[in-house]
């Protein structure tokens, strides 16, 4: 059957419209806001993945230093330090007193230190009432000395490594026209040996 001209453009747009429902936009366009959707979703995820992972890896480094630490403290506390290690005898505290002066008054090559500067008492040991204990005591007295002087002698000798555990017992200061007169006695607890 011929068909007459006229018919044609409208069994064209007959032929369109049946293409058309026989494939919807809808669909397409829901299909492709369904897939954004889940990539996005899936992307937010996964950096909630990664940061979770990055955070329990931290925190479990943090567990094992603590757990080290623990046990650390624990055998620390267990082991029980021998007095001697905690207070060694103090027999050469006075050398080290004397090392100290002669080296904050430049006196190092000297036999001894100058009674103008200073004098230093011999090591005086005394027993205390816990057996076993006692203290050395090294008495130095100062004469007309900058106080400067008089406190970096004092931060020597204590910084020096062979008086550990040693302290200021005794600190007198008194001006004078030339400067400062200084009593000062060091101390240091001692496990006693048989004297």
């Amino acid at each position: 059957m011929p068909i007459s001209p006229g018919a044609e453009p409208h069994m064209v747009a007959l032929a369109n419209q049946a293409d058309a429902a026989n494939r919807p936009r809808w669909i397409i366009i829901f299909t492709a806001v369904l897939v954004i959707l889940c990539t996005t979703v899936a992307a937010a995820g996964t950096m909630r993945f990664l940061r979770a992972r990055s955070a329990y890896t931290r925190v479990e480094a943090q567990l094992t230093q603590a757990s080290a630490l623990t046990t650390q403290i624990i055998t620390a506390r267990t082991a029980k330090p021998s007095l001697a290690t905690l207070y060694p005898g103090a027999g050469l505290m006075y050398n080290h007193v004397v090392k100290a002066c002669k080296q904050q008054w430049g006196l190092e090559g000297t036999a001894s230190v100058p009674a103008a500067i200073a004098t230093i008492d011999r090591v005086k040991h005394t027993a205390l009432s816990l057996p076993g204990l006692g203290k050395a005591n090294v008495k130095c007295s100062i004469r007309n000395q900058p106080l400067t002087t008089t406190l970096q002698f004092i931060e020597t000798v204590l910084a020096d490594e062979h008086m550990a555990n040693a302290f200021i017992s005794t600190f007198e200061l008194e001006p004078t026209a030339g400067g400062w007169n200084a009593v000062i006695e060091f101390r240091r607890y001692e496990v006693e040996e048989d004297r």
